[in-house]
C-alpha cells in the first residue's frame, strides 16, 4: 500500500488501512500453518475457513490501498472476495442445515465475512460505495457485539446468528478493524469524508466516536464487575452503571462544547477582523473608486475641450473610426460623432497618400514604426482638402489594439511659408535689379554723354535733330526705369495670411517711398539744351 499525499487526518487513516491489512492478512497466515500444518493446538480455536477469510480480507484491503488500483489488481480483490463470500455463505448454508456446530464458522462471524465481501466489491464503484461503507460499520458494530459478550461472560446470542466464537475476542477485534478500515479505505469519500475535514462536524465525529464506544464497553464491563464480586446486587449495578453512562456522555458533550466554543470563539475574532479588513478595504476602494471617477472625468474634460484633434481607429487593413473628439469633429467639417464612428479612417485622406497612410497603420499595430510626426493631406465632409500634422499610437479599446492619433490643422502654416518662400524669392529679384540698374547705370550715362557731344557737333544740321531727339528721349526712358528699379529696397509688409492677391507684383508701386522719404536713386538727367555741356546720369 503506497500512501498518497493529503490532510494530517487522511495519511492517518491510510495508515490504519495499511497496519489493519497486515495484521488480517499476517493473523490468517499464522493460523493456517500454525494451526492446520504445524499442528499447533494453542492456533486452533479460529476455524481453517475463519482464518482463510481473514486472510483473503486482509490482502484484498492491501491491494486496494492504491487510490486507483490497476484493472489486473481490481480483478485479483473481486476475485478474493468472490471467494470470501462463497466461503461464508456456504458456512451460513450449513447451519441452516444443521451441521455440527463444532466442525462450522459460527454463524456470526459467517455474516460478517459475507458483509465485508460486498463492501470488498463496492469500492471505487460509485453506485453501491455508500452502501458497502454501511455494510463495513455494520460489521464494526457486531464486532463490537462479540467482544461484548465475550467479556461479560455471555457464550450465546440472542439472535438467530446463534453461538458466540470460542475466539471472540481475537475474531471480534479484527472485525472491528476491518469495518473501520473498510469504511476509511478512500478518505474524504462517502461516510469518512467528515472525518477528514477540519470543520466542528469532523472534530465530534474523530473524538466523539471513539469516546462512546470505548467509554460504553468500559462502564459496562465495571458494573458487571462490581456485581460478580458482591459489591452490591443487579439493581445497584444497573443504577451505577447508568449513572456512569450519563456521566461519561455529558463529560463527553462537556468536552465536544469547550472545543466547539475555542473554534468558535476563533471563528468569531477571526470574522471580526475580516469585516474590519474588508471594511477598510471597502473604504480604500471607494476612494480609489472616486479618484478614478474624478481622473476619468478630467481626462474626459481635457480630451472634449483639447484645440488638438482626437480620433481613435481600429483595423489594420479597413481601419474604422471608433471615437472623435469635437475638435476633430469641426476640423474635419461635421457636427456629430455619429457622422464619422464607423466610417473607413482612409474616407479621410487624400487619395495621393492613402497607399502611406494604409502602411504606416499596419507598422505602427506591429510596433514596427518609431513614433514621430507626419504631415498628411486630408478631406473635409465637404470634399475641400487642408492639411495635418498627426502624431499616432497604440492602444487598447474595447479589448484589441487599436490607433490613437492627435492632429493639428497645419493649413495656415503651409500657406505662412509658402508666402515666406515667395517674399524671398522677390527679395531675391530686388538684389538682382539693384545690381544690374547700377550695371546699366555706367554705360548709360557714357551713352548719354555721347549723344548729348553729338548734338553739339550736329547742330548746323537741323535734318539730324530728330534723331538724335529720338535717341534722347530713348536714354531718358532707360534712366527713369533703372531710377525705378534702384528704388525697389523693400517689399510692402505683408499683413494678410491670403497670398492670393500676391500673384502680380508691381514693383513700382511697392518702391514708391512715401513722401517725406527721400529717393535712394539718383533720377535721371533731363536732356541738355543745344550748345550745353552734357549732363552726367
Amino acid at each position: 500500500m503506497r500512501r498518497t499525499p493529503g490532510s494530517p487526518a487522511s495519511r492517518a487513516l491510510q495508515g490504519w488501512c495499511a497496519a489493519v491489512a497486515a495484521c488480517s492478512a499476517l493473523v490468517g497466515a499464522v493460523v493456517l500453518v500454525g494451526a492446520w500444518a504445524l499442528d499447533l493446538s494453542w492456533l486452533a480455536v479460529m476455524k481453517r475457513s475463519t482464518a482463510l477469510c481473514f486472510l483473503l480480507a486482509g490482502a484484498s484491503l492491501w491491494l486496494l490501498g492504491e487510490p486507483t488500483a490497476p484493472r489486473r489488481t481490481r480483478a485479483v480483490v473481486d476475485g478474493a472476495a468472490g471467494l470470501m463470500a462463497t466461503i461464508a455463505a456456504v458456512a451460513l448454508a450449513r447451519d441452516l442445515a444443521g451441521a455440527d456446530p463444532a466442525a462450522r464458522m459460527a454463524p456470526l462471524t459467517a455474516l460478517c465475512f459475507l458483509f465485508l465481501a460486498f463492501s470488498l466489491l463496492s469500492v471505487d464503484r460509485a453506485a453501491v460505495f455508500p452502501t458497502g461503507q454501511r455494510l463495513a460499520v455494520t460489521v464494526g458494530f457486531l464486532g463490537i457485539l462479540m467482544v461484548a459478550f465475550w467479556a461479560y461472560g455471555a457464550r450465546t446470542i440472542p439472535l438467530p446468528v446463534g453461538r458466540v466464537p470460542e475466539a471472540a475476542p481475537l475474531i471480534g477485534a479484527l472485525f472491528i478493524a476491518l469495518g473501520i478500515a473498510l469504511t476509511m479505505v478512500r478518505p474524504g469519500r462517502g461516510a469518512s469524508g467528515i472525518l477528514v475535514q477540519d470543520t466542528a462536524g469532523g472534530m465530534v465525529a474523530r473524538f466523539g466516536l471513539p469516546g462512546t464506544a470505548a467509554g460504553s464497553l468500559l462502564v459496562g464491563a465495571l458494573g458487571l464487575a462490581g456485581e460478580r464480586a458482591g459489591l452490591y446486587g443487579h439493581e445497584s449495578s444497573v443504577a451505577l452503571t447508568t449513572v456512569a453512562n450519563l456521566s461519561l456522555f455529558s463529560a463527553l458533550v462537556w468536552f465536544l462544547a469547550v472545543r466547539l466554543h475555542r473554534t468558535d470563539a476563533q471563528r468569531l475574532a477571526v470574522e471580526s477582523q475580516l469585516r474590519r479588513v474588508n471594511a477598510e478595504l471597502e473604504e480604500r476602494v471607494e476612494a480609489r473608486t472616486h479618484a478614478l471617477a474624478d481622473s476619468e472625468s478630467r481626462y474626459r474634460r481635457v480630451i472634449e475641450e483639447s484645440p488638438t484633434g482626437i480620433l481613435i481607429h481600429q483595423g489594420e487593413h479597413d481601419s474604422v473610426i471608433r471615437f472623435v473628439n469635437p475638435a476633430g469633429l469641426r476640423m474635419f467639417g461635421h457636427t456629430e460623432a455619429a457622422q464619422m464612428l464607423g466610417r473607413p479612417m482612409l474616407d479621410y485622406i487624400a487619395p495621393g497618400g492613402r497607399d502611406l497612410v494604409r502602411e504606416r497603420i499596419s507598422a505602427r499595430l506591429r510596433n514596427a514604426l518609431p513614433p514621430g510626426l507626419i504631415q498628411v493631406e486630408v478631406l473635409r465632409a465637404d470634399g475641400s482638402h487642408f492639411w495635418i500634422n498627426a502624431a499616432a499610437t497604440v492602444v487598447d479599446w474595447e479589448g484589441r489594439p487599436a490607433t490613437l492619433v492627435s492632429f493639428v490643422d497645419v493649413s495656415e502654416q503651409r500657406r505662412l511659408e509658402a508666402a515666406e518662400r515667395e517674399a524671398e524669392s522677390l527679395r531675391a529679384v530686388t538684389r538682382l535689379a539693384n545690381a544690374a540698374a547700377h550695371e546699366i547705370n555706367n554705360p548709360l550715362t557714357v551713352v548719354g554723354g555721347n549723344i548729348h557731344l553729338l548734338a553739339a557737333k550736329l547742330d548746323g544740321r537741323p535734318e539730324l535733330r530728330r534723331y538724335i531727339d529720338r535717341a534722347l528721349r530713348g536714354v531718358q526712358s532707360i534712366a527713369e526705369m533703372i531710377s525705378h528699379m534702384t528704388r525697389v529696397t523693400r517689399l510692402s509688409t505683408l499683413t494678410s495670411l491670403d497670398t492670393a492677391g500676391m500673384s502680380i507684383l508691381d514693383l513700382r508701386g511697392s518702391s514708391r517711398p512715401p513722401e517725406s522719404e527721400g529717393t535712394s536713386a539718383p533720377a535721371a538727367a533731363p536732356p541738355a539744351a543745344p550748345g550745353e555741356p552734357p549732363r552726367p546720369l
